[in-house]
């Protein structure tokens, strides 16, 4: 039979004391760790859900979901007079160039900035008894995208702009 002597108990109690620290020393690396790639996934997630469903001037409403961007709104004027504007819009603009259009819809490329890879707008044009209901969307050319820092909004603001000038002339 084997007798333990103190010296025994001095070393099998240094050795949990140890194993305990390395235990809690591991578990504080990896909460360190969730809290290094935790905090950033959470302000992005803050940042994307805080900038949903912002109102335009102009009576334009934009809804932002992530790193696409819809507006809606009513002009007074014909179909033909708003593609008119839009286009000239487009025109104006270097970053973007019109890629299609046809009675109802314009697909708009807005190429690469600081914020973006570049983007898809699309814009539909619907006539109504008031004039003309606009529906465009700008949607990231990534879309694994999960915010694009505003550059989507500013890019509908943009292409919708002279719209809501010439609407609210007299």
């Amino acid at each position: 039979m084997r007798v333990f002597r103190p010296v025994h108990y001095a070393v099998a109690g240094a050795y949990a004391v140890l194993s305990s620290v390395a235990s809690v020393v591991l578990n504080l690396g990896v909460l360190a760790s969730a809290l290094v790639v935790g905090l950033p996934i959470a302000a992005v997630a803050a940042f994307v859900l805080l900038s949903k469903g912002q109102l335009g001037k102009g009576g334009k409403e934009f809804d932002t979901t992530g790193a696409t961007t819809r507006a809606t709104m009513t002009s007074p004027l014909p179909p033909g007079a708003v593609k008119e504007i839009i286009k000239g819009n487009v025109r104006d603009h270097e970053r973007f160039e019109l890629l299609h259009e046809d009675q109802v819809e314009l697909l708009i490329k807005a190429g690469v900035s600081a914020f973006t890879w570049g983007e898809d707008i699309v814009v539909r044009l619907h006539p109504v008894a008031s004039g003309t209901r606009i529906e465009a969307e700008c949607q990231h050319k990534q879309r694994t995208a999960i915010v694009d820092f505003g550059q989507s909004r500013r890019d509908l603001q943009q292409v919708l702009r002279g719209v809501s000038s010439a609407s609210e002339q007299p």
